[in-house]
């Protein structure tokens, strides 16, 4: 398919201009008099010169969750004003802010154009979640696509928040560890040396506790490419173990064992599955269906295995509040709160107001969790530091007696 700029006038004489995709320049001129309209000039477009001019760095960056988050909500919008969905997905193409978001929407244009519904050209592209593509299907098929589209816009949003909310309570023990560690490494590989070699020239020895300190890092400075080598072997071994999924599903299993950060991995799968099925059930999906999607979303491989077996069980007749109930992985209140909501018939709003509880709750298993991990963090940077800077005061008062 090929982009062609076009200039034309209507039947009623109107000047009309902009770009059309076809596979060939005869078949552009086709569609336009199709319509009834006096093509006047027609041009294909450097479909590279386009889509590079005029952008800066932030336009090769590739697209996150909430450039997909915001595009869905824009076209949540956009079809809600009573704009076409080819136009808003060209609209989209022509806006967007990263090249690899504009290319996904200039080729979900082309497969529209060519027969496609939106929720199949979506489902070409990795980018956009299963349940997106879900909630895009039954949009289209209950004529509410709009608001649809707003909800699968609200599910990216929910879980972007999520993962931020983890990443940020760690981010600032890693930060004090890197740099406690860059000073260790700047002491020990840059000052320390030079005192040394001070008290060499003065045919003096080192402190007991300084000299273990620089025969670690003659050590390290000796051994420093098999050192390297070995590190660079573990994180490859570590990168290989993650996305096998055999090993990955023992790691996951591992992760919600450990005390408080299990709790964590827990709470947010609770909180996840609540936000994701209320959000289903009031667009009209079935249940099963609802938990058929749910499971492609859940990141830990072990809960993802027991949604799976939870949905196999509601197939063969039993309730969802049983089904999860016989997964000791799930928080213990989740199977009674699905009760509540299957005994009054009002399923999606009581998982509406389990996913705010457990949103709160997450907040606070986050925050013990930082509290517990700084202590920890500061105590064993804090030795590091404390040895590496008892050591260099030991060698200066050395050097000075």
């Amino acid at each position: 398919m090929a982009h062609f700029q076009f200039q034309a006038r209507d039947r009623n004489g109107s000047l009309q201009q902009g770009t059309i995709i076809q596979p060939s320049l005869q078949a552009a001129i086709g569609t336009l008099r199709a319509r009834n309209w006096l093509v006047l000039e027609i041009q294909a477009l450097d479909e590279t010169r386009e889509l590079s001019k005029g952008h800066g760095l932030g336009w090769w960056i590739p697209a996150r969750a909430i450039d997909v988050e915001i595009t869905l909500r824009q076209m949540s919008v956009m079809l809600k004003s009573g704009m076409p969905l080819l136009d808003a997905t060209r609209t989209l193409y022509e806006q967007a802010e990263r090249r690899q978001l504009s290319m996904i929407w200039r080729d979900i244009s082309e497969e529209i154009l060519g027969g496609d519904s939106l929720a199949d050209a979506m489902e070409e592209h990795p980018i956009f979640p299963p349940v997106v593509i879900y909630l895009t299907r039954v949009g289209e098929q209950t004529g509410e696509l709009d608001s649809t589209l707003r909800r699968a816009s609200d599910i990216v949003r929910q879980s972007r928040l999520l993962r931020s909310k983890i990443l940020s309570a760690m981010a600032y023990p890693f930060v004090v560890f890197l740099a406690a560690v860059g000073i260790s490494l700047f002491m020990v590989f840059n000052v320390i040396p030079k005192i040394q070699n001070f008290l060499q020239a003065l045919g003096r020895d080192l402190p007991p506790m300084t000299q273990t300190l620089v025969d670690v890092t003659t050590f390290l400075n000796t051994n420093v490419y098999a050192l390297g080598g070995g590190t660079a072997l573990f994180l490859v071994l570590a990168i290989a173990l993650w996305y096998w999924e055999p090993s990955r599903y023992w790691i996951d299993r591992i992760f919600l064992k450990v005390p408080v950060l299990g709790k964590v991995f827990r709470v947010a799968a609770a909180a996840s599955f609540s936000r994701n099925l209320e959000t289903l059930l009031q667009s009209g999906v079935s249940l099963l269906d609802g938990l058929h999607s749910i499971e492609k979303l859940v990141s830990n491989r072990r809960l993802s295995e027991q949604l799976t077996n939870s949905r196999e069980l509601v197939v063969e007749g039993s309730s969802l509040a049983d089904a999860i109930r016989q997964h000791a992985d799930f928080t213990a209140m989740l199977p009674r709160i699905i009760a509540i909501g299957e005994s009054s018939g009002r399923l999606d709003e009581v998982m509406g107001e389990a996913a705010d509880y457990y949103e709160e709750l997450l907040q606070v298993s986050i925050n013990r969790l930082a509290a517990l991990v700084e202590p920890l963090m500061l105590l064993i940077v804090g030795g590091i530091v404390g040895y590496v800077y008892i050591s260099f005061f030991m060698a200066l008062f050395a050097a000075a007696g």
